[in-house]
């Protein structure tokens, strides 16, 4: 059994801290990476924008649950992770919440999705990129369950204020820095797509160096990565 793959996504931007804000621009490009993870995969999408999602016949994929969060509260300045993270909280407290899940934020493709469902889904660990150097958790993708989540990440972000810093990948990292169930992802997590804040395309290739931290980190049985191979 594949594990349900969760898909975060705002249509019309509600944040001050995104670059590409047409609306139908990012439309397009959710329902593309859309189309690439449904073929083959259970998905729930969690959007929580003014957009009428269930009214765009566009949105009806085979494999796909659309999930409409609106937030009624002015979250406009603390950022896009405090408005993810509170959709997932709300989401992961329905009937529909699986007990193990992928996550993804919304308009990127995980070419290596087929790896990382047979690697994650008979497993015991918790996956989630966290460097040390820098206190950042990558939050864009992670594997956990839902026991984990409810225990470790529900909550946090109430905290989240991209405007004062406190951004959710630095909060996450606080959250699970001494955590031992957690493990990084074996190999870097290749995408084509948007960055979400940056709106950078992302590049879908190795870093030689990364990779080569990953595999000592990993003999090293650590949890956690940073920029030095020593040390």
């Amino acid at each position: 059994m594949k594990l349900p793959l969760v898909i975060t996504g705002t249509i019309i931007p509600q944040s001050n801290f995104v670059r590409i804000t047409d609306w139908r621009l990012r439309r397009d490009q959710y329902l593309d990476a859309l189309r690439y993870f449904c073929t083959g995969n259970k998905v729930f999408f969690l959007e929580n924008s003014a957009y009428e999602i269930h009214a765009d016949n566009s949105f009806e994929l085979k494999n796909l649950t659309l999930v409409k969060l609106p937030d009624s509260e002015n979250c406009y300045d603390l950022g896009k992770g405090h408005q993810e993270f509170k959709m997932l909280d709300r989401f992961l407290l329905t009937d529909l919440a699986p007990l193990r899940f992928l996550k993804l934020s919304g308009r990127r493709k995980l070419l290596q999705i087929d790896y990382f469902q047979a690697k994650y889904t008979q497993n015991r660990w918790q996956y989630f990129d966290l460097w040390q150097n820098d206190g950042f958790a990558d939050t864009s993708f992670f594997c956990c369950d839902l026991a984990f989540y409810n225990a470790h990440l529900r909550g946090i972000y109430a905290r989240a204020n991209d405007s004062t810093g406190a951004i959710i990948e630095k909060l996450t990292y606080r959250a699970l820095a001494n955590t031992p169930e957690v493990r990084f992802h074996p190999i870097t997590p290749l995408y084509m797509g948007q960055h979400g804040t940056s709106g950078n395309k992302l590049k879908s290739k190795y870093h030689i160096p990364t990779e080569l931290r990953r595999i000592f980190r990993r003999l090293q049985g650590k949890t956690k990565m940073d920029k030095k191979i020593l040390g």
